[in-house]
Formats: structure tokens, sequence, C-alpha cells
């Protein structure tokens, strides 16, 4: 009687290890979605996290693409500067210079604060333009009848240009603040003056009598002195006594 044999069949042999092979791809479809379903699930938005300052908006490594991550002074920590526009916005990520790390960039974004706050502080034309930042090269810009602004519109901002339009950095002669004319002070000042030492001035002598005064003066011969007069007298009687004498002789 024939005995049946328990070993696996040649077919079954082979058709395990192609099942294994067809089952590869899925099992690493399965698990790649599990690690991004894990790194979704410990990560948050750069806007979600609350950060509170520069430094923490864009180092925050639980964060995914932190170096994307833009703060905007007055309005906190973006997902990108990309989503906002016409205010000052700082990435770590998309500086001009790569190696700029986020305490540079922070750096960047305090000086900009406090050019803010020092040129919206000028009321007028010529405050602003002549207010220097604080890189200690450029000026504030004026944002004012050049663009149609009137007296209550008008301001004055760090940056050259906005959505607005660009501002001027010299001011023209209708905004430019004019000097008080000093002339009017100057004559009245001479009048108290003259008030309180109770005497007007002296009259100018005009040259013309001046010179005439002078051409006369040379004209006329002078008095003749004391002096000349005994001289005269003396010799008047020297002559005298020489004629006594010869009419004696």
């Amino acid at each position: 009687m024939p005995r049946s044999s328990s070993s696996p069949s040649l077919s079954t042999r082979k058709s395990f290890p192609d099942a294994f092979v067809r089952l590869v791809p899925c099992l690493l479809v399965v698990l790649a979605s599990k690690i991004a379903s894990a790194q979704e699930g410990s990560s948050t938005s750069c806007m979600d996290k609350g950060a509170s300052s520069c430094m923490e908006c864009l180092t925050d490594e639980n964060v995914i693409g932190s170096s994307t991550c833009g703060w905007a002074p007055g309005f906190g920590c973006l997902d990108s500067c990309n989503i906002i526009a016409d205010i000052s916005c700082f990435e770590a990520g998309n500086s001009p210079d790569l190696t700029r790390g986020p305490d540079v960039v922070c750096a960047m974004a305090d000086e900009s604060i406090a050019d803010d706050e020092l040129c919206s502080s000028k009321t007028d034309c010529g405050s602003c333009v002549s207010t220097v930042r604080a890189n200690g090269v450029d000026t504030c810009h004026w944002f004012g009848s050049e663009l149609g602004m009137d007296a209550s519109s008008a301001h004055c901002g760090p940056d050259p240009c906005t959505m607005l339009g660009c501002g001027s950095a010299v001011c023209d002669a209708a905004t430019a603040t004019e000097p008080e004319d000093s002339n009017d002070n100057t004559v009245a000042v001479e009048d108290d003056i003259q008030e309180a030492s109770g005497s007007a001035a002296e009259p100018t002598v005009p040259a013309e009598n001046t010179l005439s005064e002078a051409n006369s003066g040379l004209a006329s011969p002078s008095a003749p002195s004391s002096l000349e007069t005994t001289g005269r007298l003396l010799m008047a009687a020297t002559w005298c006594l020489q004629l006594l004498l010869v009419l004696v002789a």
C-alpha cells in the first residue's frame, strides 16, 4: 500500500517566496504612512505654537520646516512671510545670505522695530527727513502731498516705499519749515536800546559836506597867533630906533 508523503510539493515551495516578494512593497507603503502620521501628530505649524519672540519663532525644532517660519513684529510667528504683505517680516531660511542664523535675523528685526518707533514719532517733513535711522546712514521718509495726502494723513516712515507709494527724503517748498524773519526782531531791539538810553542816533553827515568843509578850511588863512604879533612889534620898534639914531647923528 503506497504511503502518502508529508513533504510540500514543488509548486508550494515556489509559491511562498513569490508571495513574500509581492508583500514587501505593501509593507513599505504602510510603514511610510505610519512614520508620516507620527510626525504630523507630534508637530505643529509656526502659527499654532504661540511664539512670543523672534528667537522662539525661528529656532523651534519641533516645527516641521521651521526655517520657513517668519517673524512679523506686531503680528507674531507666521508659517511664511509670503502670506502677508506691506509689513516687515523676517525669515532665517530666506535671508540673502544663507549663513545668517536666527540671532542675526532677530537683531535686524529689533532694529526695524526701533526705526518704526523713531520715524513714526515725527509729525512734520523737516524733522522726518533729517532723522537718521538705527544704521547711522539712512534717514526716515515723508509720505505727504506728493502722494495726494492731506495734513491729517501725512506721516513719516522708515521704508522708502510702501503699498501707498514711495515717500520723499527731501522736503519741497510747500512742506519745508521756513525760519522766522529776523529783520523785524533786529529793528525792534534797536528801538528798545534807543528808548532806554533816551537819545536818538546822531544823523550821519554826508561825505560831500565833509569834503567841502575841508577844502574851505584849506583855502582861508588862519588868524595870526600871539607869537607872530609880538615878533612884528619888535621888528617895528627896532626899525624906529634905527631911524631915530640916524636923525640924531
